[in-house]
């Protein structure tokens, strides 16, 4: 079996835990869904209470499951010695190389690359993605509508009820899906999966612009004429094909009317914004389904024509909201402006996806932390910049909330309601770095970018949808991108992860920073303490799913990078990870797990994202090509799994070549 153990202590008995999910209470502490009696934590470090996203490695207290470029490792931390379950991708999708010099028609096969797992009900959810074209490009080849970019996506559904360490999964189900994958989330044994397919508009376009050959000698206004008669005989054509290379249903109540995608932007002169810039489907299907193993897994469809930029799907119960981002250009004034379309649709039915409601707001967000459900409204933060001085490039920026109200479920579908929005609530040279919402408060930091670097903590009341208003305003040290509400000694308080920025020798100098901030008086926050690192980087930045907090043992665990220019002029760059004690007056490392240490910075083919968990007071952490486990008490190492004994994945190659 290729992989390499290490282990020095006595083989612990595995025990099954079970996983209660608490109510989403005014103050909750679960993040780490903590088992009280043995400080265990393994379940997801999501969003919201009863939601998992999409992820690469995951946990249901006896085993852990980790997505390493086209295997699924398998193994029970408790005891590595039981050994280690292998299931291979490629075996069930081979990949294919043509031989370029050859004139022999071939298809050639990239090697599948999982994407996302989803675990519950004793089933595990596998996403794989993987390229193919056709060589050569046959003579008179008709390019489609939909280009997919030659990547096929597909769903694996593995009953792990009763898992055989040294053997494969067992499969029940599988299903090609129509699109790349975009993003999922699970509740339970339902999974709902983004796929996106994008559209070559330029298909119906081509005959429309002025230098066709029958527009030769035309006046404007002739132009125009003939244009749109061109465009009028061609669209039925058009709208026929790209349905028929969508696969959709035989009808489409389950599709969002383009007509709903109404700007609010009404300035001349921009660029931008297509409103047949792809379509995502909506897929979903309930995993504890008795599935078969010839692509019949039963699937449910919507989905929706989008704008812009960028999709970050937010999941909340039986709500599911789909942004699109537009970002508009004016090529006269040199004004940047943005606005997000929402999409939602209503899951009540079970299994199926419905669209329910639509509306646009002004600006941008960054990802699903900036939006947020709470009873019948959807809160979301935007931004907006605005471009001051063209040739340099400089920007101010607005920074809003904006409450929408959803349409009665009983009066069937409708708009999004706009019912209040907040002032501009951060600096007008600052970015927002985190959002975090609870019930009827917002918590955001704000970065700031002039030279004074004015950082800001600020909290909303959002109790009145109608006038939601900042009241508690903080000057921090530095900013944060992830921020978590948590409970010591019944106070409230957030606890942020993020940077701090010195000026030093005409320069900055950045240092990783872990603050807690008193909130108990929402008017009055106040930073009681906080401990900075020159040099590391936190993962936290962009991934939440890597913060792993212990209420129990008020400890808090982060992957953490550091590079360090030594004296012969060669970087040193070391990944692990930092386990904090977190108390009411101070944070302080508790000890630190290195995973590698490196002299350049790589691209692989196969790499885990950084993670955490804790079962049976051993600590699990799992980053790019090992996993390691350490006694959660003292810091001493007990095991190491290496991931890439007989792959070679981890072969440093130019930063240039794909990230597997």
């Amino acid at each position: 079996m290729p992989t390499s153990l290490e282990k020095k202590n006595p083989t612990k008995k595995v025990t099954k835990l079970l996983r209660n999910k608490p109510s989403r209470s005014r103050l909750s502490t679960r993040t780490s869904r903590a088992n009280s009696e043995m400080g265990d934590s393994y379940d997801q470090n999501s969003q919201n209470d009863r939601e998992n996203e999409q992820d690469k490695i995951l946990s249901d207290g006896t085993y852990i499951y980790a997505a390493y470029g086209d295997i699924i490792y398998t193994w029970a931390p408790a005891d590595a010695t039981q050994g280690i379950s292998i299931t291979s991708m490629t075996e069930e999708l081979p990949e294919n190389e043509c031989d370029p010099n050859s004139t022999e028609a071939c298809t050639s096969t990239t090697k599948p690359s999982i994407s996302a797992l989803f675990i519950g009900d004793s089933r595990l959810t596998v996403i794989v993605s993987q390229t193919s074209w056709n060589y050569p490009i046959p003579k008179n080849y008709t390019f489609p509508i939909i280009n997919d970019f030659a990547t096929k996506a597909y769903v694996f559904i593995y009953d792990i009820s009763e898992v055989t360490l040294g053997f494969p999964l067992k499969e029940i189900g599988r299903k090609e899906l129509v699109g790349d994958f975009l993003d999922g989330r699970s509740i339970g044994s339902h999974t709902l999966i983004a796929t996106v397919s994008y559209i070559d508009a330029s298909v119906f376009t081509k005959d429309l612009t002025r230098s066709r050959s029958q527009y030769c000698g035309l006046d404007s206004s002739s132009y125009k004429a003939l244009a749109a008669e061109t465009a009028l005989k061609q669209v039925e054509s058009f709208a026929k094909q790209m349905v028929a290379e969508l696969k959709l249903a035989s009808d489409c109540s389950k599709i969002f009317q383009i007509s709903m995608m109404t700007s609010s932007i009404e300035e001349p002169n921009l660029t931008g914004a297509d409103l047949l810039g792809s379509f995502v489907h909506v897929s979903m299907f309930n995993a504890s389904t008795d599935f078969g193993l010839d692509d019949d897994t039963p699937l449910t469809f919507a989905g929706a024509f989008t704008a812009g930029y960028g999709q970050a799907i937010y999941l909340d119960d039986d709500f599911l909201a789909l942004p699109g981002h537009v970002f508009k250009y004016n090529d006269t004034s040199a004004r940047l402006l943005s606005e997000t379309f929402i999409f939602g649709f209503d899951l009540s039915i079970e299994d199926r996806a419905t669209p329910f409601c639509y509306g646009h707001v002004p600006g941008a967000l960054r990802d699903n932390y900036y939006m947020d459900k709470w009873g019948g409204l959807l809160r979301i933060v935007t931004s907006n910049q605005f471009i001051t001085d063209a040739v340099n490039w400089t920007a101010t920026y607005t920074h809003k909330i904006f409450v929408l109200e959803l349409p009665n479920i009983l009066h069937g579908p409708g708009k999004l309601s706009l019912i209040g929005e907040t002032e501009n609530l951060a600096d007008k040279d600052g970015i927002i770095s985190g959002v975090r919402f609870f019930e009827d408060r917002a918590y955001i930091s704000a970065n700031g970018l002039s030279s004074e670097r004015n950082h800001e903590f600020i909290i909303v009341d959002l109790s009145n949808p109608n006038t939601p208003v900042s009241i508690g305003h903080l000057n921090t040290s530095g900013y944060f991108s992830y921020l978590q509400l948590i409970d010591i000694k019944s106070v409230p308080y957030i606890l942020g992860a993020g940077y701090e920025t010195e000026e030093m020798d005409g320069g900055w100098q950045m240092y990783a920073m872990v603050s807690l901030i008193d909130v108990s008086i929402p008017s009055s926050p106040k930073e009681i303490t906080s401990f900075n690192d020159a040099g590391p980087s936190y993962d936290a930045y962009y991934d939440s799913l890597a913060v792993r907090y212990l209420p129990e043992s008020n400890k808090l665990i982060l992957p953490a990078s550091k590079s360090e220019y030594n004296h012969n002029g060669i970087y040193n760059y070391t990944d692990g990870f930092v386990v904090y004690d977190v108390n009411e007056t101070s944070i302080s490392p508790a000890f630190y797990i290195t995973h590698s240490t490196t002299v350049s910075i790589c691209r692989y083919n196969g790499i885990v994202p950084a993670r955490s968990f804790v079962i049976q007071s051993e600590l699990t952490t799992i980053q790019g090509h090992t996993a390691i486990t350490t006694d959660m008490d003292s810091g001493i190492f007990i095991s190491k799994i290496d991931l890439d004994v007989g792959f070679n994945y981890s072969v440093c190659d130019p930063w240039w070549y794909y990230d597997y």
